[in-house]
């Protein structure tokens, strides 16, 4: 027992002395710098994106393996074919290998396995003469074509074919003159010549019929295509339901904004509490007063306190007393005024709480009805469409180009094809190659979208090509700064969106100067940025309207006509705000279109109407300020500028502003009372 517990007191000891080394490393680990969430995070992305790059990496590396292994299984098989070409004659002669040739070139140069194939059948079944012939036919053809590529950076099976039947028939008659000048062999090298030609066109056709062939089978079969054409559904159910709340939300701030009814009685009850409690509750006489005549009283003092809401003067409530028999009245009129101005402040303050609340109901509402809009796919017509694709992607091909991820979408029946577009060869083939293409495959006249490059490299680029207007607008512009002022205080912008619709925009501030001139652009500019960004028109003017009611002072405001001209049907959709007349010219007749309202900024509570128009080949929308109209002059301005704009006989939209102004300034004696701006709009057929 004495040993075991003598062996206990060792291993305690010894337990004991080594609390203190245990101790220090836990001390250790605490003052060890440890790292933070973030720090792990931020290495987790980097390990993972580490790993997706190598992903990437290794799948690309596969791709490129399995495309270089079909490319050479290509070639083997087109210099087998050079081979066996050689075989077939025709009257001693061998207009196959050629055209052949001709058709394995059009990439702009043939392999070294077309090229060995070649020279591998004509060594082992041509004579020597012929094999000196051919030689310089098959290099005389890719040089032709190589150079024409170069120069045009495409080369189609017609062209194609022509350099390779001019080589031949060349050939063929150099040779007849040199060594004989038989006819007959004469006219055999003539009809290799068109030989050649016509094998060349048709090996082309016969070729490149497969690979539609072969698209249009793919397509249907590659679903990750099809996927990738469709946005997700869930992604949009949760897009409209989002849009839903935010519409929700919208409403919610509406409903607050409502301005309260019988706003005047509750305002005469509080003064009427305010003033009986701070005049009657202190008077000795208040038992006596409101214990004998307490209807007639209380009576008295809402007649005034209504005289007092009615903004009536001290002086007048002094000589016509509300109040019999009262000691204080003197005192009850100062107060009222008094208090009324303190309830008129707040009700201030209250309307302008309403009126924000009202402006973000209306951002909310345009939040909701974009991200609607923005939730509305267009109608995907990829699987309709195959046999296009097919032929778009052919005709693509033929320009020198390559073209991938390519979809069609349609929209009101009008096609828009989106797709990345390469060069195939270096030094860029200009854009217009890629419309030549896409008009050939659909029969259809093209156009590109904005801001698209003009000159194609190998490097891909997302391109997207419309079905193109049946119209076109060109516009004219003549101003005058008012007398004596160094800025004009309009403002105007002219731009055209990708959906075809073309947009005018004028405002005129109020007054003239910087200032106008600031509140003019600001208006300009604001809507059309909001409808660049995908807002509808009417959203974009309320948008702007609250914007302009929000940052307003002293009383600046500024008019604002909008116009909007569909260039496929020449519909035009015209809102007027406070702006001066517009006019409309179909050769001698003249339509005045005037619509009063208040200008921008001056109600957050705009109401927009639209005045809907169409416009036709040769027609002249014309856009004036106030300023153009109000000095005339004369009896009826708005007449007047109407026969100005009829006697006026032009096809220019320049000329007929010009004319304008100066009919204009004629008439006013050449002063200018204020800033004066005519924007002239001309619509013609393509």
């Amino acid at each position: 027992m004495k040993e075991k517990q003598a062996t206990r007191g060792k291993s305690s000891k010894k337990l004991k002395k080594r609390k203190n080394p245990i101790k220090a490393t836990k001390v250790i680990k605490e003052i060890e710098p440890t790292p933070s969430l973030q720090e792990a995070k931020a290495t987790k992305k980097e390990i993972k994106g580490m790993y997706e790059k190598k992903k990437t990496k290794k799948a690309t590396i596969q791709k490129n393996k399995q495309v270089t292994k079909t490319t050479i299984i290509k070639e083997l098989i087109k210099g087998i074919v050079v081979f066996l070409c050689s075989i077939i004659s025709v009257k001693g002669y061998y207009p196959v290998l050629p055209a052949y040739f001709t058709v394995c070139s059009m990439k702009g140069h043939a392999s070294i396995l077309v090229i060995g194939g070649a020279f591998a059948g004509m060594f082992s079944f041509l004579e020597l003469n012929k094999i000196v012939k051919y030689v310089f036919i098959l290099l005389v053809i890719g040089i032709g074509i190589r150079l024409y590529i170069w120069a045009n950076r495409s080369c189609n099976c017609w062209i194609a074919g022509g350099i390779a039947g001019a080589s031949v028939l060349a050939m063929n008659c150099a040779g007849t003159a040199v060594w004989t000048e038989n006819e007959y062999e004469l006219f055999l090298g003539l009809c290799e010549g068109l030989l050649v030609f016509g094998l060349s066109v048709c090996m082309h056709f016969v070729i490149s019929f497969p690979v539609r062939v072969g698209y249009l089978f793919s397509a249907k079969k590659d679903k990750s295509k099809e996927e990738a054409m469709v946005i997700a559904g869930p992604q949009m159910e949760r897009m409209e339901s989002f849009a839903y709340a935010v519409n929700g939300l919208a409403d919610a701030f509406l409903a607050m904004s409502q301005p309260k009814e019988n706003l005047v009685t509750e305002e005469v009850s509080l003064l009427e509490q305010e003033v009986t409690g701070k005049l009657c509750a202190s008077c000795d006489g208040c038992a006596i007063c409101w214990n004998e005549n307490r209807m007639r009283r209380s009576g008295g003092i809402r007649a005034l306190l209504h005289a007092v809401v009615n903004h009536t003067t001290k002086a007048e409530l002094m000589q016509q007393p509300y109040i019999e028999d009262c000691v204080r009245y003197e005192g009850m009129v100062e107060e009222a005024i008094q208090a009324f101005g303190r309830l008129e402040l707040n009700h201030a303050w209250y309307n302008r709480l309403l009126e924000n609340r009202y402006v973000i109901a209306q951002q909310l509402d345009a939040m909701a009805s974009f991200m609607e809009d923005w939730a509305k796919t267009r109608i995907n017509i990829d699987v309709k469409s195959k046999n296009l694709m097919a032929n778009i992607v052919y005709e693509t091909r033929e320009s020198g180009l390559l073209i991938e991820n390519l979809h069609i979408y349609e929209e009101n029946r009008r096609i828009c094809i989106e797709a990345d577009i390469a060069s195939k060869w270096d030094g860029g083939i200009p854009i217009r190659n890629y419309i030549k293409a896409l008009e050939k495959a659909t029969k259809r006249t093209i156009r590109i979208g904005k801001d698209t490059k003009n000159v194609l490299t190998q490097e891909f680029v997302p391109i997207v090509a419309y079905e193109d207007t049946k119209y076109y607008a060109l516009q004219g512009i003549a101003a005058e700064k008012k007398q004596d002022s160094f800025v004009s205080g309009d403002s105007f912008s002219f731009f055209s969106m990708d959906d075809g619709n073309y947009h005018i925009c004028l405002s005129d501030g109020m007054g003239s100067g910087n200032r106008a001139s600031q509140e003019s652009e600001m208006v300009v500019d604001l809507l059309q940025k909001f409808i660049e960004a995908g807002f509808h028109k009417e959203v974009a003017i309320k948008l702007m309207n609250s914007a302009m009611v929000l940052q307003g002072e002293d009383n600046s405001f500024s008019t604002l006509d909008y116009a909007m001209i569909d260039l496929y049907n020449g519909n035009l959709e015209l809102i007027k705000i406070g702006g001066a007349a517009t006019f409309i010219k179909r050769g001698e007749d003249v339509e005045c279109i005037d619509k009063g309202t208040l200008p921008t900024g001056a109600d957050v509570r705009l109401e927009i109407e639209s005045i809907k128009k169409t416009l036709e080949h040769g027609d002249f929308l014309v856009m004036v300020t106030d300023g153009v109209i109000e000095y005339l002059r004369v009896k009826n301005p708005k007449e007047t500028l109407c026969d100005i704009i009829a006697m006026v006989e032009t096809d220019n939209a320049g000329v007929l502003a010009e004319t304008i102004l100066e009919e204009v300034k004629l008439r006013t004696q050449e002063y200018i009372a204020d800033d004066m701006t005519i924007l002239v709009t001309g619509i013609w057929e393509k």
